[in-house]
């Protein structure tokens, strides 16, 4: 890895998106954040907009499961254990492709495909 010492480092976190999960996943990217990290949180649209309700300062993401899994909870599963992580390896492609430098990918350990991505762009993973 390239000399980091004048520049921020750069994560891209990934969380699951129910409450169990988030909560941590948050608290430790704000953890991150505090220490110096840029982060780059994923998140689905439902969770974001609850979000932006609770906190309007919050800004938008790059990238949005455009479903509302409190409406259609199992029809939300299967996509995002199957199909989410395109997305997310496509925004992370973008990132990359885009000279912006990203040193790691985080995400929560029910993901079962976030080392393939990383290893694909080249990044750590946790």
């Amino acid at each position: 890895m390239a000399d980091t010492s004048s520049q921020k480092l750069h994560a891209i976190f990934v969380a699951y998106p129910l409450q169990g999960h988030l909560i941590p996943s948050v608290n430790l990217a704000i953890k991150l954040a505090s220490k110096g990290f840029t982060i780059t949180f994923v998140n689905t649209q439902s969770v974001h907009h609850q979000t932006a309700k609770a906190h309007p300062e919050i800004g938008s993401s790059d990238i949005f499961a455009s479903f509302d899994r409190s409406l259609n909870h199992d029809q939300f599963m299967a996509p995002l254990l199957h199909v989410f992580s395109a997305h997310v390896d496509e925004l992370v492609g973008r990132r990359v492709g885009s000279g912006e430098k990203v040193h790691c990918l985080i995400a929560d350990t029910f993901f079962v495909w976030p080392s393939k991505t990383a290893n694909k762009f080249g990044l750590i993973h946790v």
